[in-house]
C-alpha cells in the first residue's frame, strides 16, 4: 500500500509542478527577439556563403601562409629522430660495456630471470681492459 501512495504522491507532484509553466504564453518580447535572432542569423549564412563561392587571390594567398607557419620542417624532424637512435644506440652501448657477468651467485645454480627465489652476486667477472 505504501509504494502505491509513494507513486501515487510522485505522479501527482510531477504533473501538478510542470502545468504552470506549460499554460504560461509566450511574451511579446521573446517573440521579437526570435525574429531578430532568425533574421540575423540568415543574413550571416548569406554573407558567409556570399565570401565562400567567390574564390580571392589574396584571401588564398593569406591562408596558404598561415598554413606553413605551424609544425616542424621535414628535416628538423629528420635531425630530431637521427639524434634520438643514435642516443639509444650510445645508451645501449654504454650499457653492455660497463654492466660486469656474474661468476658466483648465492645460492649456487640460481637465474636472476626467476621471480621465486632471490638471487644474488657475489663474485664480478674481471675486466681485460
Amino acid at each position: 500500500m505504501l509504494k502505491l501512495t509513494a507513486v501515487f504522491l510522485f505522479v501527482v507532484m510531477f504533473t501538478t509542478a510542470t502545468m504552470h509553466a506549460q499554460t504560461l504564453p509566450v511574451p511579446a518580447k521573446q517573440q521579437e527577439s526570435q525574429t531578430n535572432l532568425r533574421q540575423f542569423f540568415s543574413k550571416e549564412t548569406q554573407k558567409i556563403k556570399s565570401e565562400s563561392s567567390t574564390p580571392d587571390a589574396k584571401t588564398l594567398a593569406k591562408s596558404a601562409r598561415q598554413n606553413n607557419k605551424g609544425g616542424w620542417s621535414k628535416t628538423k624532424t629528420r635531425w630530431i629522430i637521427a639524434l634520438v637512435v643514435i642516443g639509444f644506440a650510445v645508451a645501449i652501448y654504454l650499457g653492455v660495456k660497463y654492466t660486469k657477468r656474474c661468476i658466483r651467485r648465492d645460492p649456487p645454480g640460481c637465474d636472476f630471470t626467476d621471480t621465486t627465489r632471490t638471487c644474488e652476486c657475489l663474485e664480478y667477472a674481471q675486466d681485460d681492459d
